[in-house]
Parts: C-alpha cells; sequence; structure tokens
C-alpha cells in the first residue's frame, strides 16, 4: 500500500490540471512522430535525431504522465479548519528566524504544491516538515543553507482568513 499524500481542494485542482497539461504534451509529443521519422535519412533511428529526440520526449512524459496519475490515486482531501490551533496543511502560518526582525510567511501547501511565488510551502518540504503541528510560540530548529537556524512561530490562521499576510 502506499502512502497517503495529503491534498486541499484547490490542490488537488491544481494537480489534476497538471496531469491534463501533461497527458496533452504527451499526445502532441506522439501526434508529431510521423514528422519526426522524416526528419531524417530513410532509417527511424540511426542518425535521425528529431525522431531519436521525440521518443525521448515521449519516454520523459509518458513518465510524467505515471507520476502524476499515481498521486491523484494516492491523494487524499483534507479540510482546512478556520481556526487551528497548529501549522496544518492548508492554514498559513507566520514566522521569524533568530535575530531577525522579518516575519515571513506562507500557506502549508499540500503534497508537492509548493510554489515560491504563490507563497506556498509544500508540507513535505524541508521547512513544512518543521512547521507541520507547531503551535503559536514555538520554536523550531532548522536547517537552512548548511546553517543551523532557529525559527520561532508567530501566527496560525485559517485558510479563509483574510488578515494573514501572505
Amino acid at each position: 500500500m502506499s502512502t497517503p499524500a495529503y491534498f486541499t481542494a484547490g490542490a488537488m485542482e491544481r494537480l489534476r490540471a497538471r496531469l491534463t497539461d501533461a497527458l496533452a504534451d504527451y499526445r502532441k509529443v506522439c501526434d508529431s512522430n510521423p514528422e519526426a521519422a522524416e526528419a531524417g535519412d530513410n532509417s527511424v533511428w540511426h542518425d535521425n535525431f528529431a525522431f531519436e529526440e521525440n521518443q525521448r520526449r515521449m519516454h520523459m512524459l509518458a513518465c510524467r504522465v505515471r507520476e502524476l496519475d499515481l498521486l491523484v490515486k494516492r491523494a487524499v482531501i483534507v479540510a482546512v479548519p478556520s481556526a487551528p490551533l497548529e501549522v496544518v496543511i492548508g492554514c498559513h502560518v507566520a514566522w521569524r528566524f533568530d535575530g531577525e526582525a522579518t516575519v515571513r510567511s506562507c500557506e502549508l501547501a499540500s503534497f508537492d504544491d509548493g510554489d515560491k511565488g504563490a507563497a506556498r510551502v509544500s508540507y513535505n518540504s524541508p521547512l513544512g516538515r518543521a512547521l507541520l503541528g507547531a503551535k503559536v510560540d514555538d520554536f523550531i530548529e532548522l536547517k537552512v543553507a548548511g546553517k543551523q537556524r532557529l525559527l520561532q512561530v508567530l501566527g496560525v490562521t485559517g485558510a479563509e482568513a483574510l488578515d494573514c499576510p501572505v
């Protein structure tokens, strides 16, 4: 039995979109096989870089589609509490590193759903693993860029909180 991967409803939509995009890319490469085979000499494999590249891309995309499909099958949808008492998937968390005035914040995101631009940190990343289960005012040791740091949790709010700076 494979390990479950936890997702919020929004993250599940993003995962399904990634799978749909990967399938579309795979089909596009498959459809271009005849043109790639014609691009070289009369040999389909030898001395036909276009065909070989097409085959390599097909294999890569097929692996990606299988990987995403298996992830969808492992997915467990979780609800985000409106007032979480600790850091859980889907909530927003504010923290500060030791000795810094800068307050940082993010959403603790679903499995492999991190996105720096959207301020989402995946729960299976090193920072996400450290934050998961933490409570306000907890101090957590974390290795960042090869240096041991101390992180203080300053706030935890539900995903629908409008006052959480993300």
